[in-house]
């Protein structure tokens, strides 16, 4: 972690990092290992080390709160999981306990019993599980959690994903040749950062993680070597991670990001050369790369698109740039509020008043010492094509986010016309920490160190000013509290502009210092046998020092906990029980009854409301036509219709009714029994499948329902049961009518049809006969023979490579005498 004497200009070291002119003095580069034979491995190890706790720190305040990541709690305000005694700390983020964490449990629970999970029988009539882009239960976060007991499941994935984002970071400053302090800089800023951490336990940070490996791979690829294809299967792997990853719009600001970085970073090159031939076999690897990347997720992306297109997902999206005010979101944390409650107080209240959003999506917050660096690097480093690269992802992540004309274009494109383009903020964040450990390898490293103090110290002061006006004008108009909040956002910033300044100054006393005495005063001087840390050195430490204060300030209150994991009673017992495989409609309050939609999953109880973005289109016409209601807010990814009479639960299989305590079940039904505030009825006559008889050989009217059927589930996506029929009758499912069902009949195929707009139905014979349903999508099929396809090409190009370098070297023939 010590200088290297101050001869170098790291220009050298970073063009030589992507294939540009190799160091024009005998000192070695920038990051490059010492002469010694045995590489220097502790200064990598402390880098790695600080970049791990760093990350781990950022949960430790949520893990004294509770041993279980997540807001379990919130489930005590909600119908049966209901609880009394119990506050909140955070007022935000219920998708991660009424989505994202139930999906993981519902996974973890099937893959512990044998099960592929692809297929969520709970929500609905059946709804996809691998296939929403959300669930990801293929992801590497979750395969770890499946590897430990259901409790600890998500906590660990939430860990792992800091873990590959910090060390992919940490990998890529290392693949740029910076030092230990500028790798770990930079790993530390991206996974501490608003636009990262405000998303854990979210698909959004399994994508992002793996945006470091990818890079950091792909200029491996690109700078070629010995082992450019083993470069190819890294990224590969990296862009299989970050797909499986889960979030579509994650990925593609991630893949668009990366393609504007390597075309800058390939462009300069073709510019230096003067000619193309230098890029082509490097953008051809990169592009190989990339597609057995993208070939080893078919799997999970073919049968993804293809639900996509048959849910609400496929309606466009409503994009609108933030304002520039947003812009203050990169300095301060909570500069308009946090979603923060204490205890006592309703779990209403809270101090945010900034956008009408979730808090994630405007968390933008780097922190203003990270921005100056970034300055100090495209000031110092301005040459470097790596820092073109970033600053072009950085300027384009800005336009995207904060202005509406671009906005507007993007948002016609084709394929990716549908992203909320306001998540520009992560690549915008992976730039600017990127920068910034280039601008602390900068401070440290740099042979100049005047100019570097010079640089510094204008960077800082500018910042200073621009903070100043907003402390002078940016708290008018609000309420005192709201006041009091926005001027206790400017604690941190304001710690890291004094550090800042008195780093600048220090640098500019020690290149004074240095002139006086000599170029190498500071490097000789000693005690006993030790050398001193060069001025540089400890000036990069005590801004990453501060850099990271700050951020663990900023995340940590945000990070969720309980103390419980899913709550259980005798209550929540007693229903599962009562209703066992059975669909349970809800007959009035909508989505206040029973267990929160996906949580039911969790305690197996069959409830006809969903909440994800796979939901079917078809759902809603289809309750319309049939009720007269509208049966939801698509708009919202939300089906929770309200069952009215018998006659409508019995067509859609419904056999109970969930109302409130005091309100009489829906016409037709009778009752069943109470659960604390909430009472239970029972549908006659209504089933999972039933069996009417055919009408002059035509299926008959879908309100017909006829006698049910029992159903046998063997797996979550296998039904099985036996028809006894007197004549030709229909069998009518109540399974979501989707691609991937199939059926036969005594061991032979069965022809499915749709039935009632959403629901499926098949001719049976008279006879007693078995019949068995599967869901397995063709698009499933495919993609793993592409998977397979891109594995063995991978497979073959490294053993190719490797038996190439292990061919030993011809010798050079003998000139004649």
């Amino acid at each position: 972690m010590t200088a290297t004497g101050g001869q170098v200009d790291q220009q050298d070291g970073v063009d030589a990092a992507v294939g540009g002119r190799a160091p024009t003095t005998g000192t070695p580069e920038p990051g490059a290992p010492t002469s010694s034979r045995r590489p220097r491995r502790l200064p990598d190890a402390l880098g790695v080390a600080w970049v791990v706790v760093a990350g781990v720190a950022l949960l430790v305040p949520a893990l004294v709160h509770g041993v279980f990541l997540g807001p379990f709690d919130q489930l005590a305000f909600h119908g049966l999981t209901a609880r009394r005694g119990v506050h909140l700390r955070v007022v935000d983020n219920p998708d991660l306990v009424n989505s994202l964490m139930p999906w993981s449990t519902m996974a973890w629970q099937q893959v512990h019993a044998g099960h592929l999970p692809i297929w969520n029988p709970y929500g609905g009539l059946g709804i996809p599980l691998a296939f929403n882009w959300q669930s990801a239960p293929f992801s590497l976060a979750a395969v770890v959690g499946y590897a430990l007991p259901l409790r600890f499941a998500f906590t660990a994935s939430v860990i792992v994903n800091v873990l590959v984002a910090g060390t992919g970071m940490y990998v890529l400053g290392r693949v740029l040749r910076l030092g230990v302090l500028g790798a770990a800089t930079m790993a530390t800023v991206f996974e501490l950062s608003g636009p990262f951490a405000a998303w854990l336990g979210y698909p959004f940070a399994s994508v992002l993680s793996f945006f470091g490996w990818i890079v950091a791979f792909g200029l491996l690829v690109v700078r070629g070597g010995r082992h450019r294809a083993l470069a190819a299967c890294g990224l590969a792997a990296s862009i299989a991670g970050s797909l499986l990853g889960g979030q579509p719009e994650g990925f593609t600001v991630v893949a668009l990001a990366t393609t504007v970085f390597f075309v800058v970073v390939l462009a300069a090159r073709a510019v230096r050369a003067r000619r193309l031939a230098p890029v082509l076999a490097p953008a051809c690897r990169l592009a190989g790369g990339a597609a057995a990347g993208v070939g080893l997720a078919l799997p999970f992306a073919l049968p993804s698109l293809q639900v996509t297109t048959h849910s609400v997902r496929a309606k466009a999206t409503f994009n609108q740039a933030f304002p520039a005010h947003v812009l203050n979101y990169l300095v301060f944390q909570g500069f308009d509020g946090l979603p923060l409650t204490s205890h006592g107080r309703p779990i209403t209240s809270s101090t945010l008043f900034g956008l009408s959003l979730y808090y994630p999506e405007t968390a933008a917050y780097v922190g203003v010492a990270a921005l100056v660096l970034a300055a100090v690097a495209l000031g110092l480093r301005r040459r470097s094509p790596v820092v073109w690269a970033l600053a072009t992802v950085a300027v384009a992540s800005l336009l995207l986010v904060f202005v509406q004309p671009v906005d507007r274009v993007a948002e016609a494109l084709p394929l990716v016309g549908r992203v909320q383009w306001a998540r520009g903020l992560m690549p915008l964040a992976f730039s600017v920490s990127v920068l910034a450990g280039v601008g602390v390898d900068a401070v440290v490293r740099h042979p100049d160190r005047r100019r570097v103090a010079r640089w510094l110290g204008w960077g800082f002061l500018v910042a200073t000013v621009a903070v100043a006006l907003d402390w002078l004008f940016g708290r008018g108009g609000l309420t005192a509290s709201q006041r009091s909040v926005r001027s206790h956002s400017f604690l941190w910033p304001a710690v890291e502009l004094a550090v800042g300044l008195a780093t600048a100054g220090a640098l500019w006393w020690a290149s004074r210092r240095t002139e006086a005495t000599g170029p190498h005063a500071g490097s000789r001087a000693q005690t006993g046998r030790r050398r001193l840390p060069s001025v540089g050195v400890v000036a990069g430490v005590v801004l990453l020092l501060v850099q990271t204060g700050f951020l663990l300030d900023a995340g940590a209150p945000m990070v969720q906990s309980s103390p419980t994991s899913w709550p259980e009673s005798p209550v929540l017992a007693a229903y599962a029980r009562t209703v066992g495989t059975a669909v349970v409609g809800f007959g009035s309050t909508v989505c206040n009854l029973g267990i929160q939609p996906n949580d039911n999953g969790v305690y197996g109880v069959h409830e006809l409301v969903v909440y994800d973005p796979a939901i079917p289109k078809d759902y809603f016409p289809a309750w319309k036509a049939a009720s007269g209601l509208g049966g939801g807010a698509p708009g919202l990814n939300l089906f929770c219709p309200l069952v009215t009479s018998a006659s409508i639960a019995r067509e859609f299989g419904v056999r109970y009714v969930l109302e409130a305590a005091g309100t009489p079940g829906p016409p037709g039904t009778r009752f069943v029994r109470r659960l604390t505030d909430e009472t239970l009825w029972e549908v006659p006559g209504a089933g999972l499948a039933t069996v009417a008889p055919l009408v002059g050989g035509r299926y008959p009217a879908d309100t017909v329902t006829g006698t049910p059927v029992t159903v046998h589930q063997p797996s979550p996506s296998r039904w099985s049961l036996t028809v006894s029929t007197s004549a030709p009758a229909a069998l009518r499912l109540h399974l979501t009518d989707l691609p991937g069902w199939h059926a036969t009949l005594d061991g032979r195929p069965l022809a499915l049809r749709r039935y009632a707009g959403m629901m499926l139905e098949a001719r049976v014979p008279p006879g007693r006969h078995q019949v068995v349903l599967w869901y397995w999508p063709q698009t499933l099929t495919f993609g793993l023979v592409g998977a397979g396809v891109a594995f063995v090409a991978l497979v073959a190009a490294a053993v190719v490579e490797l038996r190439r370098n292990r061919r030993p070297a011809r010798p050079a023939s003998h000139l004649p005498a």
